[in-house]
């Protein structure tokens, strides 16, 4: 009787260790932005688009949850529903890149349409525009 109730308490202690751990991992803050990561591949906007264009699948696989960072040309800058800077870069195509600034980012007031920019950001995929979030001026 007794080691089967040592056994219970056990089982019962890594259960509830188990449960905090997954609660603390799926409750966790996320990252606001990638302005201290690494990017991993540098691409002019132009060629991002048309990479999507032709084959969504590649693009995906190539992107896709990745940090990277866009060259291009400002098309728009504007405030979204939660005051953050969203940047439309020009991609001489029927789409943009559309990338939110995170919160950190200061320099946004200094955009003016027209201007070249580097932006690194995480894609997080193509409908008519590629879209990047937690974005940072470079």
């Amino acid at each position: 009787m007794f080691k089967n109730k040592k056994l219970l308490i056990s089982i019962v202690v890594v259960g509830i260790v188990v449960v905090g751990l997954v609660v603390a991992y799926l409750f966790r803050p996320e990252k606001e932005c990638v302005c201290n990561v690494k990017s991993q591949s540098e691409i002019a906007s132009s060629e991002l688009i048309s990479r999507y264009e032709t084959d969504e699948n590649l693009a995906n696989n190539d992107f896709l949850g990745k940090v990277i960072t866009v060259n291009g040309i400002v098309n728009s800058a504007k405030k979204d529903e939660k005051g953050r800077t969203v940047v439309e870069l020009d991609a001489e195509s029927i789409g943009l890149v559309s990338c939110t600034l995170c919160a950190k980012e200061s320099n946004a007031n200094e955009l003016s349409v027209g201007s070249a920019v580097k932006i690194k950001g995480e894609c997080v995929g193509y409908t008519i525009d590629v879209v990047l979030v937690k974005c940072c001026l470079e």
